[in-house]
């Protein structure tokens, strides 16, 4: 199992101008992620559609990003959490374009994001360091 593709929008207006990268390297999948602004930037995913395995990042606004990986097609999720943060408190944060609401235990720091994204990419499975809710 290995990443064979990431893909970032890029919206311009009411359209998305994004972009996918095939077999991408490290450098690339964290600068997108590094690039994502909350604004026309807001979404990251890296994966085997193949293999039916990806990590999706969105957000970028105000040092915060929601992250869940896939498998099986979609029919496991895990979902990386802040256990340290107010489940019951709402935070929006801009996901493919649209505005979304969130706990804020589902929203993450951007130095969190990274690593939790490169541990992803160099063995395909949830950091074991984070906390990660299965879904």
């Amino acid at each position: 199992m290995y990443i064979d593709k990431a893909q970032y929008d890029n919206w311009k207006k009411d359209k998305d101008f994004g972009e996918e990268i095939n077999k991408p390297n490290w450098d690339d999948i964290e600068k997108i992620i590094v690039d994502l602004n909350g604004m026309n930037k807001t979404e990251v995913t890296i994966g085997n559609y193949n293999e039916g395995f990806y990590m999706c990042i969105s957000g970028g606004s105000n040092n915060r990003y929601v992250v869940y990986i896939s498998y099986d097609d979609e029919e496991i999720f895990y979902f990386l959490k802040d256990l340290e943060k107010d489940a019951n408190k709402i935070e929006y944060i801009v996901t493919g374009g649209q505005e979304g609401r969130y706990k804020a235990n589902e929203c993450v720091t951007k130095d969190v994001t990274l690593k939790a994204a490169k541990y992803f990419f160099l063995n395909i499975k949830p950091d074991p360091d984070f906390n990660w809710e299965k879904g």
